[in-house]
């Protein structure tokens, strides 16, 4: 089999994606399914399920980023200065659903969206002598990240990306205490969305409109890419059909590069035909 190296023109969902460091699919998945009258004895079995994963992490090409403005908590609004790095991840359960008359209905539902959010904080103790923050206290999780500058490392306060959830739940306080170092920890947040705001990671830019990278949980659409082959031959052109985004994960380190993965999963139509084509 052919090895691939050196991902290029990545498209998903129909936009050109950038600075991607790496891409993880396996050629073709298959698993198996079988239908039965009871527990004791298997009547038929289905036709093979093609199935296919693939994650995508993309990696800030241009700046190295400092972390702004976290914000966390409902009244009084709690400021979380010092913060050492932030991560956001958005999860989705899978729903595969299959026809009663053998034939396979392929596509993956969204049963329910969850959103986790984690912040390295410094300085721990100042955290904890803050009035009302708390294990199940309620409010806004939002950080903003800004570019720095490329020779300075100084950032640019009048440009950033946004990143925010909303009715996020404090669900966790760690601290941690290193002799000669500076008291700090992590706290855990949870957040499931209401019948108002959906489970999901708000992105905003300073400059307005989006990203190339607003893909949210639930999206479904066409990704390709193109990777020289190792035996210095013509580029592998692969594409992948019905893809849907299960899971995005934004990290976010104080003077480093903000880092993006999302994760996707593809069934075929028939049950027969791959949904991945290579050329």
């Amino acid at each position: 089999m052919a090895r691939f190296r050196d991902i290029k023109d990545v498209i998903v969902f129909g936009e050109d994606w950038t600075g991607v460091q790496e891409v993880n699919t396996p050629v073709e998945g298959e698993n198996f399914d079988y239908s039965a009258d009871d527990n004791t004895s298997i009547r038929r079995v289905d036709v093979t399920k093609r199935s296919i994963s693939i994650s995508i992490t993309v990696q800030d090409p241009e700046f190295k980023r400092d972390i702004s403005l976290p914000v966390f908590g409902s009244s009084p609004q709690l400021s979380l200065n010092e913060v050492l790095s932030a991560t956001m991840r958005e999860n989705a359960d899978e729903m595969v659903d299959s026809s009663e008359d053998d034939d396979w209905i392929t596509f993956v539902g969204i049963t329910r969206r969850v959103v986790e959010g984690e912040m390295e904080i410094r300085d721990f103790n100042q955290l904890m002598n803050e009035d009302n923050f708390y294990v199940g206290i309620m409010g806004r999780l939002q950080f903003d990240v800004l570019p720095g500058a490329a020779l300075t490392g100084l950032a640019n306060r009048d440009a950033y990306e946004r990143f925010w959830m909303p009715d996020m739940v404090c669900t966790g306080i760690n601290s941690t205490n290193r002799h000669g170092d500076l008291h700090s920890g992590t706290v855990n947040f949870r957040g499931g969305g209401d019948s108002t705001n959906e489970a999901k990671i708000n992105n905003t830019l300073s400059a307005g409109g989006v990203t190339v990278f607003e893909i949210n949980a639930g999206d479904e659409g066409t990704i390709s890419f193109a990777a020289p082959t190792a035996d210095g031959g013509d580029d592998a052109n692969i594409s992948i059909v019905n893809c849907v985004c299960t899971s995005v994960e934004i990290t976010a380190t104080h003077g480093g590069r903000l880092e993006r993965k999302f994760t996707f999963r593809a069934y075929s139509d028939d049950g027969e035909t791959s949904p991945l084509t290579l050329t």
